[in-house]
């Protein structure tokens, strides 16, 4: 009987040998996965942002008021309110027309709200980008929305014209494409 349970602890003890030696092989292969960035998004450095903006997040994701403090200082704003807030269905469904909408920003004047989708932290830079080119458009009052249409570059265009231009060849739409790439560029560069 002593032997059969010598054999019993020499398994027992080989099994937990094994399981030390996975758990520890397990935890280094993971600690090198997140360190090359598959586990987890690569963060932000840290920044002193000095500024006159103000933004609130109302979002689970803790760096989109970065973003948007530092796409606000590129594009030269000062004293503009911004909400982020998560979208939600009521606005989808508002503007089911653009198709998978990840965000909208409404507002005017110096106060906006961006509603946002859940993303990456890296699609969120790109995404913010071009809703604060929009922002820029409202505050210049390039881009208006008016009850029955919009207003853009003081050319009106009726609720009607908007809804038969493909989403892609909207004039604001083209302008805030074109944009973004330089602003999503220098947030990028600032941030990381």
């Amino acid at each position: 009987m002593t032997t059969k349970l010598k054999w019993i602890a020499g398994i027992v003890l080989l099994i937990i040998i094994g399981l030390i030696l996975f758990r520890k092989s397990f935890l280094d292969g993971l600690d090198f996965e997140m360190n090359i960035g598959i586990y987890q998004e690569q963060t932000f450095k840290q920044l002193d942002i000095k500024t006159t903006n103000m933004v609130v997040n109302k979002t689970e994701d803790n760096y989109l008021d970065s973003v948007v403090h530092v796409g606000l200082n590129e594009l030269g704003m000062d004293s503009i309110a911004v909400t982020i807030r998560p979208i939600t269905d009521e606005v989808k469904q508002r503007f089911e027309s653009e198709g998978n909408l990840k965000a909208h920003i409404l507002g005017r004047g110096r106060q906006y709200i961006i509603f946002l989708d859940d993303m990456s932290r890296d699609e969120s830079i790109k995404i913010l980008s071009h809703e604060l080119i929009h922002l820029r458009q409202y505050f210049t009052e390039k881009l208006i929305l008016h009850k029955s249409g919009v207003i853009w570059n003081g050319k009106v265009i009726s609720e009607y014209e908007v809804s038969e231009l493909k989403y892609d060849d909207r004039p604001w739409e083209i302008e805030a494409f074109g944009e973004q790439r330089k602003l999503e560029k220098k947030i990028r560069n600032i941030l990381y």
